[in-house]
């Protein structure tokens, strides 16, 4: 592989970086990791530290404390009932096309980017054992 492809790849690999951090800040924070690493090992720069605010959260028992606590403010009520939305979608499919079509296509969107970040990470995963292998 040449300096030029490298080059190619990396600029690639942050600009899958640059939108997946602008369009899901707290998702895919081992997705995110692993572009930084190919980014920054690659260029033989000291990559920063990188805890991601789910991480936090996970560590903490959100989730957990999360379900057990009452709705007292809109926004909560809102993610509640945006879950429920969700979860009848999945019960019942052919309602779901009628009532959320934004949803849907946001969801199509969604379902996208994430299968253009696993092709990006499978390339990034190919070129590092292309790079162990030598």
């Amino acid at each position: 592989m040449d300096e030029e492809d490298l080059s190619w790849m990396i600029k690639q690999a942050e600009e899958e970086l640059q939108i997946l951090e602008a369009q899901h800040p707290n998702r895919f924070g081992y997705l995110k990791m692993e572009l930084r690493s190919f980014i920054h090992g690659e260029t033989e720069k000291p990559s920063p530290p990188y805890f991601p605010k789910s991480f936090v959260s996970y560590r903490d028992g959100y989730y957990s404390s999360m379900s057990n606590s009452s709705a007292t403010t809109q926004a909560s009520s809102n993610r509640k009932r945006k879950v429920s939305e969700i979860q009848n979608q999945e019960a019942n499919p052919e309602s779901t096309n009628r009532n959320f079509p934004r949803l849907n296509q946001w969801m199509e969107r969604v379902d996208a980017a994430i299968e253009r970040a696993e092709a990006c990470l499978q390339k990034i995963q190919e070129i590092k054992r292309s790079f162990a292998d030598d």
